[in-house]
C-alpha cells in the first residue's frame, strides 16, 4: 500500500510547532464545565548540582532587526554572542534578539522572555504575530523575543532546505514507501553533510545549551530577574532553565502553556494521546444534539473513510501560495489521519472537523485543499537540524520500545499502522542524524519552588492535560488550569488564558482567578 506523507510531518508524533489563529465561524454553543485550579504537593527527589561558572564572557551587540515589523511598538534588536560548546568555547555563535518595550512609563523591572516551540520553530520571522498575541503583557512589562541557537535568524541556522526541495519535487508522485524513504534520506544526508562540513557541532544544539544561552541573555541585557513564558517545546526549555538556574534566584516566575515535561516517554504515550484526542472530539459531537443529528456515528464513519481512502486515494489540489503552482496530490487514509492529527492542534479548526469529514465522504476536498496549501511551506519556518539534534539526543536514545508496543494494543488498527510507520521514520532519521545521546538527567522530572502557571487544552493531541499534572507533581508552587474546548497553545486561542497569565505575572504567589473558565464554550459547525 502506497503512503504519501502529504502534510510533510517532519518528526511525526513528536512535539511540533503549530499555532491555529483563524477566526472561528458560527458554531452551535455548548457550555463547558468549570475547571478548577489545582496545586500539587511534590514528591522528594534529589536536586541537581549547580551549573559551573562559564569560562567565557557572553557578549551583546546592538544591531538592526533582521525582520520587518508593522506593529506600533519600540523594538530594539541585537545579537547575543556565546560559545557553540561551552566546554570548548573557541567557536562562537550568534543569536538574534528583539526587545519590545512596554507601553508603561514605569514598567515592571522583570520582563517576559518568550520561548518558542518546535524544537526549532522560528520566532523573529513572526515577531509581529507574537507582539500582538502578547499585547496585554506589554501594558506592564517588556517582551523579549529571540531565535534560539540553531534557529531562524541566529547563526548558524540549522535549516534543511534540501528536505523541502525534495518534497516539492515529488509532491504529485504516488511513491511507494521504499522510494519515498530513500528520497528523504538522501535529502537529510545532504543537509547533515553540509552542516558538518561547515564545522557545526550538531551535538552542541540541545536544551541544556539553550538554557545556558537564556541566562547569558538575561545577564547581558542587565535584568536581575525575569519571567519565562514557554509554549510546547518551549516549556521543556523553561523547565531545563528552572533546573539549571534555580539556584541563581533570577527566574521570578514561569508560564508553561502546553507543557512537555522531560520525564515523559513521548513515543510510548503518543498513540494513547492521539486516540484520546480523537475520541474526545467524537464523543463531544455525540453529546451535542446539533452535531450528532448532522453527523451521526462520526467515529465509525471516520475510520471507514480511512480504509476507503487507503484502497482508493483521492486527488487533492494543493496550491503553492508563493509561486501559485497547483499540484495534484494523491491523498490516502494515512494522510487523512495525519491531517486530523494536525487539525487537532487548533481549537479554531476542530469545530469544523465533523463537516469536513462528511464532505470528504462525498468527495469534496476543497477544505483539505485550503489546509494543505496553507501548510505547504510551514517546514520553512522550522530549522529542522535543530529539531533533529534535540529529538535524536534527548528523546530517541531513551525510548522504551516495549512500552511503545504495549501502547498500540488499545488503539484502532488504522492508528496502529499510521503510528508504526511514523515511528519507523523517526528511527531512520536518528540513525542518520548522528548526535551524542544526552545525559540521562534530561529524562528526569524537574523540581523547583519557582511559582509556575501551567495551562493545557483538553483537545491537545500531543501535550495533553495529564502532562500538566505530571509536571506540577514536582513543583512546590504550581497552578494548573485545564481549558475545555481548547487545544495546543492555549494563549493563542483563548483570551481567558491570557488573562490568567497577566494576573499571574502581577502576583505569582497567588492563585489566578479562574472565573473566566466558566464562560468557555465549545461546539461544532453544523451547517452543510
Amino acid at each position: 500500500m502506497n503512503r504519501h506523507n502529504i502534510c510533510i510531518r517532519l518528526l511525526a508524533l513528536m512535539i511540533l510547532f503549530s499555532v491555529g489563529c483563524s477566526t472561528p465561524p458560527e458554531i452551535e454553543p455548548h457550555p463547558a464545565q468549570t475547571a478548577d485550579a489545582t496545586a500539587v504537593q511534590p514528591p522528594i527527589i534529589p536536586t541537581t548540582e549547580p551549573t559551573p561558572v562559564p569560562a567565557y564572557v557572553p557578549a551583546f551587540e546592538t544591531a538592526a532587526c533582521q525582520f520587518t515589523s508593522t506593529v506600533e511598538a519600540d523594538i530594539q534588536c541585537g545579537t547575543l554572542i556565546v560559545p557553540e560548546d561551552r566546554a570548548h568555547p573557541e567557536r562562537m555563535i550568534r543569536l538574534h534578539v528583539a526587545v519590545i518595550a512596554s507601553r508603561s512609563s514605569n514598567p515592571a523591572p522583570d520582563p517576559v522572555v518568550y520561548l518558542n516551540g518546535g524544537p526549532g520553530a522560528h520566532t523573529l520571522a513572526a515577531a509581529d504575530y507574537f507582539a500582538m498575541q502578547f499585547d496585554d503583557i506589554l501594558d506592564q512589562r517588556d517582551l523579549i523575543l529571540f531565535d534560539q541557537r540553531g534557529v531562524g535568524y541566529s547563526e548558524p541556522a540549522l535549516d534543511c532546505p534540501e528536505i523541502m526541495a525534495e518534497k516539492l519535487a515529488h509532491l504529485e508522485a504516488d511513491l511507494d514507501p521504499a522510494a519515498e524513504k530513500a528520497n528523504v534520506r538522501a535529502a537529510l544526508s545532504a543537509c547533515y553533510t553540509r552542516l558538518a562540513a561547515d564545522g557545526v557541532n550538531l551535538s552542541a544544539y540541545n536544551s541544556a545549551a539553550s538554557a545556558a544561552d537564556l541566562d547569558d541573555l538575561r545577564q547581558v541585557l542587565g535584568y536581575e530577574t525575569w519571567n519565562l513564558l514557554g509554549v510546547s517545546y518551549g516549556t521543556r526549555l523553561a523547565l531545563t532553565a528552572m533546573r539549571d538556574f534555580d539556584h541563581t534566584s533570577t527566574i521570578r516566575s514561569v508560564i508553561l502553556d502546553s507543557v512537555f515535561p522531560p520525564q515523559v516517554d513521548a513515543q510510548a504515550v503518543n498513540s494513547g494521546n492521539i486516540n484520546r484526542s480523537f475520541n474526545l472530539m467524537f464523543a463531544r459531537c455525540i453529546a451535542i444534539a446539533a452535531c450528532n443529528n448532522a453527523f451521526p456515528d462520526l467515529k465509525s464513519r471516520f475510520y471507514q473513510l480511512v480504509d476507503d481512502l487507503n484502497r482508493e486515494p483521492v486527488t487533492v489540489v494543493v496550491t503553492d501560495r508563493e509561486t501559485r503552482t497547483a499540484y495534484r496530490v494523491p491523498f490516502n487514509g494515512y494522510d487523512l489521519i495525519d491531517t486530523l492529527f494536525t487539525v487537532m492542534y487548533s481549537a479554531d479548526q476542530i469545530i469544523t472537523l465533523p463537516r469536513v469529514l462528511s464532505r470528504l465522504e462525498q468527495n469534496s476536498t476543497s477544505v483539505l485543499s485550503d489546509w494543505l496549501s496553507d501548510w505547504l511551506h510551514q517546514p520553512e519556518y522550522v530549522s529542522l537540524g535543530m529539531t533533529y539534534s534535540i529529538q535524536c539526543a534527548e528523546e530517541m536514545p531513551f525510548n522504551d520500545l516495549a512500552a511503545f508496543e504495549v501502547s498500540l494494543e488499545t488503539v484502532p488498527p488504522q492508528l496502529v499502522d499510521f503510528i508504526e510507520i511514523n515511528a519507523d521514520d523517526v528511527a531512520a532519521i536518528c540513525d542518520l542524524w548522528q548526535v551524542e545521546a544526552a545525559d540521562p538527567l534530561e529524562t528526569e522530572p524537574v523540581r523547583s519552588d519557582i511559582p509556575t502557571l501551567i495551562l493545557s487544552g483538553d483537545y491537545d493531541p500531543v501535550t495533553p492535560p495529564s502532562f500538566a499534572q505530571e509536571t506540577a507533581a514536582y513543583l512546590d508552587h504550581a497552578y494548573t488550569y485545564e481549558f475545555e474546548g481548547q487545544s495546543h497553545n492555549v494563549m493563542a486561542s483563548s483570551q481567558c488564558g491570557m488573562e490568567l497569565a497577566v494576573a499571574f505575572l502581577d502576583h505569582p504567589d497567588v492563585f489566578p482567578d479562574g472565573k473566566c473558565l466558566e464562560h468557555l464554550y465549545f461546539g461544532f459547525v453544523t451547517n452543510p
